[in-house]
């Protein structure tokens, strides 16, 4: 068969997750890789994990399985092991994705290597289908030329939204300052003079912390006052009013 388990989407997305996740475990030991690591996981690894569950399962249950996973291939393919490649890649991918944080670059910089695969890959199948006669999906070969045209444009267009969504949830979770600005890839606006000197808006370990330092000072000025100044300060009072009470009694 041509380009033998390559032609799968779900193949090559299994060795897509293996290397993002290989990534991230080694970026723990070389921290020069964890750039990387999130580079490769918000922009591919994520997206094309989740769009490969969703999109099978969807087709699954809308299609009917015949069109997408036979009975016939139960066979060397047991139900335990379509879980595996179809299923627990989307648990995976959400578990790294909330409890993990990441950085996310630009859309611009993210959607360069989001879409050149997925062109790529439908170019892949394309010329499958112009050597063979067939596509390697059941489903695609009932279909006429518009409708295929229609579901690889959605296809792409769904795997966008798939990589939004998971900027929009993972920036929720980890507490981005301009959420909006981050959905959108927008950069944050260089801050002027006015707006550096403008007080931030204050936490309450911030408040705690002011507040012990603050009593601490406090602290500090009334020993100093009760040593030196008090003293300084109850004399200069009582010379001041002496002339004030010679005044009066004139």
């Amino acid at each position: 068969r041509v380009f033998g388990k390559w032609r799968f989407l779900t193949y090559q997305c299994l060795v897509i997750q293996f290397v993002a996740f290989s990534l991230c475990l080694t970026s723990h030991f070389v921290p020069k890789l964890r750039r990387l690591k999130d580079y490769f996981f918000t922009s591919i690894a994520f997206p094309v994990g989740m769009t490969v569950v969703t999109s099978f399962w969807g087709i699954w249950f809308i299609a009917g399985r015949e069109n997408i996973f036979p009975d016939t291939m139960e066979a060397f393919y047991p139900p335990w092991l379509n879980h595996v490649t179809h299923t627990i890649i989307a648990p995976i991918n959400l578990a790294e994705l909330v409890f993990v944080r990441h950085s996310y670059l630009s859309d611009r910089k993210a959607y360069m290597p989001l879409l050149g695969y997925i062109f790529s890959y439908t170019s892949f199948l394309l010329y499958i289908r112009f050597q063979t006669g067939r596509f390697v999906y059941p489903f695609l070969n009932k279909m006429d030329a518009i409708p295929v045209g229609a579901y690889i444009v959605g296809l792409v267009v769904y795997t966008v939204f798939i990589y939004k969504s998971g900027k929009y949830i993972h920036n929720l979770i980890h507490g981005v300052k301009s959420l909006k600005g981050a959905c959108m890839g927008k950069q944050p606006k260089k801050l002027s003079d006015q707006s550096m000197n403008k007080p931030e808006t204050p936490t309450f370990a911030t408040v705690f912390v002011s507040a012990q330092v603050a009593c601490l000072r406090i602290k500090k000025r009334a020993q100093e006052c009760q040593n030196q100044e008090v003293p300084k300060l109850f004399w200069r009072l009582k010379m001041e009013a002496i002339p004030m009470q010679t005044n009066s009694l004139q």
